[in-house]
């Protein structure tokens, strides 16, 4: 049976690609990808997501210029320390940022809090990748139970109040800026398990975040986004999350440190800042007797005396070492007034 020339051409091309994947594959399986991003299912009764793998690994760009293995410590965070039930630590509460994988961890920002509280009291992180302010919520209700916080530090970035409308696995969420609050269970999906053991899949969603998840939602016609198109229903958000932390957690304005992030494009581009989500919940956490430490003149003043960026950008936006020291010596003095009382 003779084989036409197109069908022949064709059959060539696709082993060439195959073969060129399959190439490409084995090369990143040798380099150090990001991994380590397997969690476990949880419910409303566990309200946080956690870690199952034993260690992560977070390269800064896409040249592995510098690469961060970090641990995962016995419950499941990324942090070098253990945790002890009912030891009444201070918290530290956030989404990746929190996390900051792409750091050794003295220089995180509880890392450097750890070492500056010595033996006085534990600090324990809890950073939960693309977690919003609601699914913070189920975090503190998580440490509530478990360890009985002394203090409670919250870091906000931008996202943290529109995201907190769109249901997310393994995440509470508003059905509406003054609605109900809904959990959205985080189950095993063997699926996304399966090619994530791709370390070319991997390496590509990590540099131009592409996904399995997009093709699938670009043939999904019903979105369950919802955009906030004022800064009133920034503050309606930020207001309805308060009551509920009120209703449900130990967070109160006695205990409690707010830090929003600053628009740090911004400062570099000379750009218009981009401040209106977490100017209103800066404003609504005052209103409420919070202490909110607002990054943007802190960051803004040390880049205009230095001209060194408080980031790893264009690759990475997350806060470097530097960020988090100026963050560290803002906030402690209120840490000690909150532990003092």
């Amino acid at each position: 049976m003779l084989i036409s020339k197109p069908l022949t051409i064709s059959l060539a091309l696709g082993a060439g690609i195959i073969t060129a994947i399959l190439g490409l594959e084995i090369l990143m399986q040798l380099l150090p990808v990001k991994n380590g991003r397997d969690f476990a299912a949880n419910n409303i009764s566990q309200p946080v997501i956690r870690g199952t793998a034993t260690s992560i690994v977070e390269p800064i760009d896409w040249k592995f210029s510098q690469t961060y293995r970090r641990r995962v410590n016995n419950y499941g965070f990324v942090d070098d320390r253990d945790y002890k039930s009912n030891s009444a630590p201070v918290v530290v509460i956030g989404d990746s940022y929190i996390q900051s994988a792409m750091l050794p961890y003295p220089d995180t920002l509880q890392g450097k809090l750890s070492s500056k509280m010595g033996t006085k009291v534990p600090v324990y992180s809890f950073g939960t990748p693309i977690y919003p302010l609601s699914g913070y919520l189920g975090t503190a209700e998580y440490t509530d139970r478990q360890f009985k916080p002394k203090a409670y530090i919250f870091l906000l970035t931008k996202g943290d109040l529109i995201d907190s409308l769109n249901p997310q696995d393994g995440t509470y969420f508003l059905d509406s800026p003054n609605g109900k609050l809904k959990f959205k269970n985080a189950k095993i999906n063997y699926g996304k398990t399966l090619i994530n053991k791709s370390a070319l899949y991997r390496y590509v969603y990590q540099q131009i975040y592409f996904s399995a998840d997009k093709i699938f939602a670009a043939f999904t016609r019903n979105s369950t986004s919802k955009s906030i198109p004022t800064i009133g229903k920034y503050a309606q958000v930020s207001s309805r999350l308060l009551d509920l932390f009120a209703e449900k957690t130990k967070v109160t304005p006695q205990n409690t440190i707010f830090i929003i992030d600053s628009d740090r494009s911004s400062m570099y581009d000379r750009s218009k800042p981009d401040r209106e989500e977490l100017s209103a919940f800066k404003r609504i956490g005052i209103q409420r007797g919070y202490r909110v430490v607002d990054t943007e003149d802190l960051f803004r003043d040390y880049y205009r005396r230095t001209r060194k960026k408080l980031d790893f950008l264009p690759t990475d936006s997350h806060w470097n070492a530097p960020a988090n020291q100026l963050v560290l010596d803002r906030i402690y003095p209120l840490l000690v007034d909150i532990l003092g009382k």
